[in-house]
């Protein structure tokens, strides 16, 4: 059975008289339309402000008012989801706002402070944003940040869009026995392509082969709904099978070294939650943030400096040792680089970095890696020269200096190096960030009406979930479009053959 945890609660107490109803139900609508227009306004004062106006005001000042304006928009996004009935760790507005919020109004935070935080047993990660000047141009970003923030927000909320009704919603008869028995079935088909296969693909081929493969996540996330789900039965075996999905998972991050291939199957789990009870684990999430910072995050940083170590047990061996060895205070500062500073200071450090070279001395690319992007498009198969995307993006990062030169570059793992923001302003400047910002939030509600208002709620709202969280680096939604017309199609299809009734 489905258990859809979004529904329309009411306020009003029992015996109220119809004014009170009435001036219940007028509040909030006027509460919502004067929130937006203050943000209108707020887009239209961002636009006619020259860019380069911030960096005449203190820095601090600056940093502050934009985070704290980002955290409110954040909050506000969070209780109108609330007084929605939804649950506002999957609405567009809560859910990207907060988001957001992490990731560029934290995120300046951590970059305007990160130097100045006593850094001892690993002195080189204090200047890590200050190598391009991150730092010393991060209030002209704040403009950007803000800017793209209130788009995010005028995109993201309102009620359905017109083009969600048009997209096919995913009901349909469900076998609910045959459901079960198809995913234990597929699942080691998956893991076998996505794991097991992915290094041996040929790279015209493994784009579209791994679709059949990445589904891994989407059943993760589905089989961590049903352990936490109320109304579920066999509850036992359901987490004995997320058990052994997760221990093949990690594997790929032995294989690769990589923190995320090792983190994003918790994430993962920690989703199914969410959508299974409409808030996160926060006793959990308060016991595991201290264990990844002193033990989880520096041991995956040393694992990862060891890649010259072929054997994987030997790697792990060495990893293992060197961290017995690591001093506490090294192991926190390797921990909060992880989780604080490549993370949440990674959006607005870069943005920091590209709004100095853009217009001047480089001009404005009018929608060049745009382009770029929707080029992918077309399946390598019938065009085997169709350019390496990740090639093409990185020459922007080569271009404002934080990469040296292209034999820096692995372009089997390496993807899109600039996020949202920074390809925004890029291609058309002020304008260009917040119309293309709009978008962005306006497409995110668009796959939220359709997978998990219009569809079946278990399915939908995994897609939906595991969807908005592959893109942790906040690409744009160029790219996001992209990925939809890969993802979104393979994957619904996949779990329509496991389920559909015959």
């Amino acid at each position: 059975m489905n258990r859809r945890v979004e529904t329309n609660y009411s306020s009003v107490p029992y015996g109220a008289t119809a004014g009170q109803r009435v001036l219940s139900k007028a509040l909030p609508r006027f509460h919502s339309q004067l929130a937006r227009w203050t943000v209108i306004t707020a887009a239209l004062v961002l636009l006619a402000l020259p860019f380069g106006t911030f960096a005449n005001f203190p820095p601090t000042v600056v940093i502050w008012v934009t985070a704290s304006i980002l955290f409110l928009l954040a909050f506000y996004g969070f209780r109108v989801s609330q007084r929605r009935g939804e649950n506002p760790w999957l609405a567009p507005l809560s859910l990207l706002m907060a988001f957001y919020f992490f990731k560029y109004g934290w995120g300046a935070l951590a970059v305007y402070y990160w130097d100045l935080l006593p850094w001892e047993a690993v002195p080189g990660i204090g200047s890590t944003f200050l190598r391009y000047g991150e730092k010393a141009h991060l209030p002209t970003a704040c403009h950007l940040i803000l800017l793209g923030g209130v788009g995010l927000y005028l995109g993201a909320g309102g009620p359905m869009p017109a083009v969600a009704r048009w997209l096919p919603a995913l009901k349909w008869p469900i076998d609910h026995a045959k459901y079960s028995r198809n995913l234990v079935l597929y699942t080691p088909i998956a893991l076998l392509v996505f794991v097991v296969l992915r290094p041996l693909m040929s790279v015209v081929i493994r784009d579209t082969v791994l679709l059949l493969g990445w589904i891994v996540w989407v059943i993760l996330v589905i089989v961590s709904y049903r352990i936490f789900s109320p109304q579920t039965s066999g509850r036992a075996k359901w987490l004995m099978f997320l058990v052994l999905i997760f221990l093949a998972q990690l594997l790929l991050g032995l294989q690769t070294g990589m923190r995320a291939n090792f983190l994003y199957p918790i994430l993962l789990i920690v989703l199914g939650y969410v959508i299974a009870r409409g808030r996160l684990p926060w006793k959990v999430l308060a016991a595991a943030i201290p264990l990844f910072m002193f033990v989880v995050g520096p041991w995956l940083t040393l694992y990862k400096l060891e890649g010259e170590v072929e054997s994987i047990s030997a790697r792990i061996s060495a990893t293992s040792q060197q961290f017995a060895g690591t001093e506490f205070r090294a192991a926190f500062e390797l921990g909060l680089d992880g989780l604080v500073g490549r993370f949440a200071g990674s959006g607005a450090g870069a943005l920091s970095v590209f709004s100095q070279y853009y217009p001047d001395p480089y001009p404005f690319e009018m929608g060049r890696s745009f382009v770029l992007t929707l080029e992918q498009l077309v399946p390598r198969v019938l065009w085997p020269e169709k350019p390496n995307l990740s090639l093409e993006l990185n020459r922007y990062t080569i271009a404002v200096g934080m990469l040296p030169n292209e034999d820096d570059i692995d372009y089997g793992v390496t993807s899109a190096t600039f996020d949202a923001i920074s390809e925004y302003y890029l291609n058309f400047g002020l304008i260009g960030v917040l119309l293309f910002a709009v978008l962005h939030g306006y497409f995110f509600r668009i796959l939220y009406y359709w997978l998990v208002k219009r569809s079946n709620y278990e399915m939908g709202a995994s897609l939906y979930i595991v969807f908005f969280f592959l893109n942790l680096d906040f690409f744009g939604v160029v790219q996001i479009f992209t990925s939809a017309t890969r993802h979104l199609v393979v994957w619904p299809l996949i779990l329509y053959g496991l389920s559909r009734k015959s």
